[in-house]
């Protein structure tokens, strides 16, 4: 870890739609997390006190923040450590995450988001909590949301466990609007889902596995859609992969800019025909889709409909992945490869542009969370993410961070290699 406090950027790209800078290659000074000049490139000067950070195409954009990440602390040490998820986050260019509250306990009362706050104060990353929206995500009594917000936590979500309830979504979005609260949900039938192991599709049919069919986000999508039509408040959807929910959802949200929705970078460069392996690390939930699925959400990206792109990092021991595939645990960690995913299957492949892809990763985030803009302008406070789009690297056992190695991009050559993270007023180079 770099304890230089002042640095000197040199020769980098902005890339941040929202910046005077964009797309120009700039210098740039930041000092204490803020930045204090920019001017052309190779004009600016390094100071005695200053450290010069510059390297082969470097782009430079406003801090990711990743919305959908399962720790494992309290309760799950032995699958990560807070300390290897900080060091998985920096490594993938993230400056801040959302941490999701299926721990165990579950973080579902005020005094839990206080003792969580001061466990992850000193982390070099920004951990974003979150308290659940009912007692022990259990879907039947709210939980203490607004002492929940008073202690810090800055949204609301059941996580792993989806919202089966009508009532108590129509419940929790009507309370929250006293304090302007977010809530974040799957909406998925599990009662429509029981006993899925796999996307309902050819491929299902053709392994002879029991698949979840698409259905089963879609019925809850339009209920919960409805529902937030007539309670308003604040609700963020995520994440959707199928395109028939998002056909519903789009004129809803293009009508309210209240309700939002996300995605995951592995459901945007993923089918379910990688699972002709019985390569359980391609077991998640919501479940990975087929090919022509998997097109549609990229257009519903492109379209505007999606938001947020995360990782859905959520991580599992050998021992809960190297089993028959219908015992296996699902979920795969990807905080390290989010970037690199996502740019994979949505820049390079020209679906969207470099801009959109950061918009979706940074601006967008932002303003769900409803957290102060940051663009990359003088005398901004800022966070910072680093990163080389036209470099390749090799995800493996050397560059794994994560105490757990349940990613099917492990070994596998990458597009878009980051660079570097500044965060909390920190450099940390890749």
């Amino acid at each position: 870890m770099d304890k230089v406090d002042a640095y000197l950027f040199h020769n980098v790209t902005v890339t941040d739609p929202q910046s005077p800078h964009n797309g120009h290659e700039v210098d740039m000074r930041v000092a204490e997390g803020m930045i204090t000049d920019i001017a052309a490139a190779g004009t600016l000067s390094p100071k005695a006190s200053e450290q010069v950070v510059e390297g082969e195409q470097v782009h430079v954009s406003p801090g990711w923040i990743d919305l959908q990440v399962q720790p494992a602390i309290p309760g799950f040490e032995y699958k990560e450590s807070l300390d290897a998820l900080a060091s998985a986050a920096l490594k993938g260019g993230v400056t801040a995450f959302l941490y999701y509250p299926n721990t165990h306990p579950v973080i579902d009362s005020a005094q839990q988001v206080k003792a969580l706050k001061v466990q992850t104060q000193d982390l070099p990353v920004e951990a974003l909590l979150t308290g659940t929206i009912t007692q022990g995500a259990e879907g039947k009594e709210l939980a203490e949301l607004y002492d929940m917000q008073q202690a810090g936590a800055v949204a609301f979500t059941d996580g792993s466990h989806a919202l089966q309830s009508s009532g108590m979504l129509m419940r929790a979005l009507q309370y929250t609007q006293a304090f302007d609260g977010l809530l974040i949900t799957y909406p998925g039938d599990e009662e429509l889902a029981a006993g899925g192991q796999m996307n309902e599709s050819k491929t299902s049919a053709f392994l002879g596995m029991k698949g979840i069919p698409e259905l089963a986000e879609v019925t809850k999508s339009t209920q919960f859609q409805q529902i937030h039509t007539y309670a308003g408040g604040r609700l963020h959807l995520q994440p959707i992969t199928s395109p028939d929910a998002l056909a519903l959802l789009s004129q809803a949200k293009t009508e309210d800019s209240s309700l939002t929705i996300g995605t995951t970078a592995a459901h945007l460069a993923l089918d379910d025909s990688l699972l002709e392996s019985f390569d359980s690390n391609y077991k998640v939930f919501p479940p990975l889709r087929d090919k022509e699925q998997v097109e549609a959400l990229k257009k519903a990206v492109k379209a505007g409909f999606i938001d947020t792109i995360s990782s859905g990092h959520h991580a599992q021991t050998v021992e809960e992945k190297q089993m028959e595939f219908s015992f296996a645990d699902q979920g795969m960690i990807g905080l390290q490869t989010l970037f690199s995913v996502a740019y994979e299957a949505l820049v390079d492949s020209q679906v969207i542009s470099l801009d959109h892809l950061v918009a979706c990763l940074a601006t967008q985030p932002r303003r769900i969370l409803g957290l102060p803009p940051m663009h990359i302008k003088v005398g901004q406070p800022v966070s910072l993410s680093l990163f080389q789009p036209q470099k390749s690297w090799v995800f493996n056992s050397s560059h794994l961070f994560s105490r757990s190695h349940n990613s099917p991009f492990l070994d596998k050559s990458l597009k878009a290699r980051v660079f570097g993270t500044y965060a909390k007023g920190i450099l940390h180079l890749t």
